[in-house]
């Protein structure tokens, strides 16, 4: 059982929270019940098990809030992050405040919204409506303030789990105890017997993407794994799936937060996929303890973004990254584990379905008006993948055969404008080159930024794809 810390102010003051909500510290969670005493650091918002919440001196609280109510959290946007870091006080709060509520007056449960949103339950999105009903939270019993106010009652309990530092001790025993009779009221008892593949491949291709995802489940089709689309089905049947599979493969991604409200061992073997060397410790300690086994394949290349981040000039939006599978790491990782041979595995047909992916992930941000780096790191991507997806033994001899004909290119004056491609999203049709001021080795092809003459007779820069008819040993 956990053993939380836990409190009831009078007259507590609440600080809407500013944008943007979620960020690393210091720039994110500026809100929350005002906790300033040493006594209370547990019941802040936390990250790794630390306070990392903010509240502004000076601030007016011209609201007030008559009653009783229990502190949840903030409300937001992202799936994986409600789930992740606002919603473990809500099973800890159920059993440490019942006692004191009437069953004529059910538990009313506080949300504190980011400045300037809506504060009624109708604003918020479909899948937070869809925890609270499953937590047993009625939209009757849900208040929102998206102002400053001083609430008259306020029991606050320490979250059960946080972004980073993962469950504390006895908590997914408590999570088990509410969680497992619910799905079996609602979906039947679990019965483990399926090898699932949690897929990202039909999500919008924004990032944060395994690039060829498609082609790599077509195979594990194949092989008798169900692919499981979890936007596609309601929260519960999630967790359903996810529980009654004997076999769980996630790519990395928001969908492995879906299983934050199973608690211990109520999950089979669970496997990861991670796209970044950097996160995977946090999925990690999501999956231990709710599952019996849970192995990690290394991290794959990160392939990069080309995306500027929200609020920056020329600061990557490493969100927005793409990554691809490590094919042999990845047949490695199947095998060992008696998951799949995937013998058919075609390294050309994966890169034929991962550039198809990084054209549909260029083309939606060059339609969606995202701000782009250079355009130099656009045509990068495609180099990274393809240089990613060679055998790790060519990979030298490749690069030493391009530098030798890059220094070719570079030295020659005469080279035909026709022989020259300008990328088809971010450059006009060919011209007159007049200078190459540089090129650079990029798997099958080169790249040059070129001075060529438009119809003004201007000199301005031009990206080209230089592809020789040779190819490399």
């Amino acid at each position: 059982m956990f053993v939380p810390r836990h409190q009831t102010l009078e007259d507590a003051r609440v600080q809407v929270f500013k944008h943007p909500l979620v960020a690393p510290a210091p720039s994110g969670f500026h809100g929350g019940p005002v906790l300033l005493s040493p006594s209370d650091q547990s019941l802040r918002h936390t990250r790794f098990w630390k306070p990392v919440d903010v509240f502004d001196p000076g601030e007016a609280f011209d609201a007030k809030l008559e009653g009783s109510y229990v502190y949840s959290g903030p409300t937001y946007s992202h799936f994986g992050h409600v789930m992740s870091e606002m919603v473990h006080r809500i099973i800890p709060s159920k059993r440490i405040f019942a006692a004191g509520q009437r069953e004529t007056a059910p538990m009313q449960w506080l949300f504190i919204t980011a400045r300037g949103e809506a504060a009624g339950y109708e604003s918020l999105r479909p899948f937070f409506k869809e925890i609270l009903n499953f937590c047993e939270i009625k939209a009757d019993s849900v208040t929102l303030v998206n102002r400053n106010t001083v609430v008259e009652r306020l029991s606050i309990c320490e979250q059960g789990s946080d972004f980073g530092g993962g469950p504390k001790p006895g908590y997914l025993d408590d999570v088990r105890e509410f969680s497992e009779p619910r799905l079996n009221k609602l979906h039947g008892p679990a019965e483990k017997n399926a090898k699932v593949y949690v897929s990202r491949s039909r999500l919008e291709p924004r990032g944060a993407m395994f690039l060829g995802e498609s082609y790599i489940e077509s195979l594990l089709a194949e092989e008798g794994f169900t692919i499981f689309y979890p936007e596609e089905h309601s929260f519960t049947a999630q967790m359903n799936v996810y529980r009654k599979a004997a076999v769980l493969v996630f790519p990395e991604g928001s969908a492995i937060h879906g299983t934050e409200l199973l608690g211990t061992d109520m999950l089979g073997q669970a496997y990861m996929l991670p796209r970044r060397e950097r996160h995977f410790s946090i999925f990690r300690k999501v999956l231990e303890g709710r599952a019996r086994e849970v192995h990690i394949m290394d991290a794959a290349p990160e392939i990069g973004t080309a995306i500027i981040a929200r609020g920056t000039k020329s600061t990557p939006n490493d969100w927005a990254a793409v990554s691809c599978f490590d094919l042999e790491a990845l047949v490695t990782f199947f095998r060992t584990h008696g998951l799949a041979k995937l013998p058919t595995l075609d390294r050309q047909k994966y890169f034929e379905t991962a550039e198809s992916d990084l054209r549909r992930y260029i083309d939606l941000h060059v339609e969606l008006k995202t701000p782009f780096l250079h355009p130099w790191d656009v045509s990068g991507l495609r180099a990274r993948l393809y240089e990613a997806l060679q055998p790790s033994a060519a990979r030298r001899r490749e690069r030493l055969a391009w530098r030798a004909n890059m220094d070719t290119f570079v030295k020659s004056s005469t080279r035909s404008s026709a022989e020259l491609l300008p990328h088809e999203k971010l450059a006009a049709a060919p011209g007159t080159l007049l200078t190459a001021e540089f090129a650079k080795p990029c798997g099958d092809h080169m790249l040059v930024l070129g001075v060529e003459l438009d119809g003004a007779a201007l000199q301005q820069p031009v990206h080209y794809i230089y592809r020789p008819a040779w190819t490399p040993d």
